[in-house]
């Protein structure tokens, strides 16, 4: 009788441990889901490498894995989400709560947006309620400069051609600001000054020494124009996406001329482990420019701009209530798509900004 009694606690152990293990692998394959993207997303800017501006996410990664394992076993329906194989045929509990209901509704509600869904609920929420007619296009400048236009990531490059062939300092990267989006920004200055617009263009390289903290030295460049020009409140960081197949296509035919897709980026500032930012953006303010901008591009084409993305991050867009972050194309699209791209977007900013 002893002997059988200590083989039944030896499997009863032997249980208990494999279930130990198996809640374990579980919580790790939930939390690792939970973390998102690898360095280049869809959003393509980079926008997971935005350390700087995320305040020491690196340094905060253990303690998103312990509060995803606390919130975990306080809340199992979020283990049982995960979508283990081996769980599939335990029973859960689906019934969502009203706020991830209405959340769901909201998101539905909502025409083509591309919302992270590490976007919180009551965000989703109030992007559907947003009213059109209760957004005021920003006054420009009556004096001196009226929109600044910078690039945060300057290196960003487009796939090589025999006549934009550059010197590569990394996949579709190059400090030849002759065939980087740099040359983008010059394009769209010109085009905007010959609308009448007052434009700065700032070259600055704002990758070195590190490209993860780029929005760190990108922000003190927005605010050294702030401060010399008090009245300057347009800022537009332009950038070229990163490719993901969930673009599609980025090259639409317009006036016979082939041209690479264009999409704003909107942050909120709840930063990824959602702690957020102490300064957080109006994102309100700035989604409902860039939703403007991006419908009045779509009456051009429909497929010329991409829809606006809306993600936690930043993006140094408390600067101002019209903050502008602008895909022009991505690394598969060239040069030359992007610049045949640039008079249909400084023509819906003149519109936008001088007419509504």
């Amino acid at each position: 009788m002893p002997m059988r009694r200590n083989a039944s606690v030896r499997r009863l152990r032997a249980k208990r441990a494999a279930i130990a293990l198996l809640v374990l692998a579980a919580l790790l394959f939930s939390f690792v889901k939970s973390c998102g993207a690898p360095a280049q997303d869809e959003g393509g800017i980079y926008v997971t490498l935005d350390a700087g501006d995320a305040q020491g996410e690196d340094a905060q990664t253990s303690d998103m894995l312990l509060g995803w394992i606390g919130q975990t076993i306080l809340t199992p329906q979020l283990l049982m989400s995960a979508g283990m194989p081996v769980l599939s045929g335990i029973p859960t509990d689906t019934t969502a709560s009203w706020q991830g209901e209405a959340a769901m509704e909201a998101m539905a509600g909502i025409d083509h947006e591309d919302i992270d869904p590490e976007v919180g609920d009551d965000i989703k929420i109030e992007l559907t309620n947003l009213d059109p007619g209760d957004y005021t296009i920003p006054k420009l400048a009556g004096s001196g400069p009226q929109i600044l236009i910078y690039h945060t990531h300057t290196c960003e490059a487009y796939t090589q051609t025999a006549s934009d062939a550059y010197v590569a300092t990394g996949s579709w990267r190059t400090n030849d600001q002759s065939k980087s989006v740099v040359r983008v920004g010059d394009a769209l200055a010109t085009e905007l000054r010959k609308y009448g617009f007052n434009v700065i263009h700032d070259r600055t390289d704002h990758e070195p020494p590190k490209l993860g903290t780029a929005y760190e030295r990108s922000l003190v460049t927005m605010q050294a124009y702030k401060k010399k020009y008090p009245n300057l409140n347009i800022f537009i960081d332009l950038h070229r996406d990163a490719y993901s197949s969930k673009n599609g296509s980025d090259v639409v035919t317009v006036d016979g001329k082939s041209v690479a897709r264009l999409m704003l980026v909107v942050g909120t500032g709840e930063g990824k482990t959602g702690n957020g930012f102490k300064q957080r953006p109006n994102w309100k303010a700035n989604y409902q420019l860039a939703k403007l901008i991006t419908d009045q591009l779509n009456k051009t084409n429909p497929r010329l701009a991409r829809p606006v993305c809306v993600k936690t991050g930043r993006y140094n867009q408390h600067v101002s209530d019209s903050c502008m972050l602008i895909e022009v194309g991505h690394n598969e699209s060239t040069l030359a798509e992007a610049l045949n791209a640039v008079p249909y977007l400084a023509k819906t900013l003149s519109d936008a900004l001088k007419h509504g």
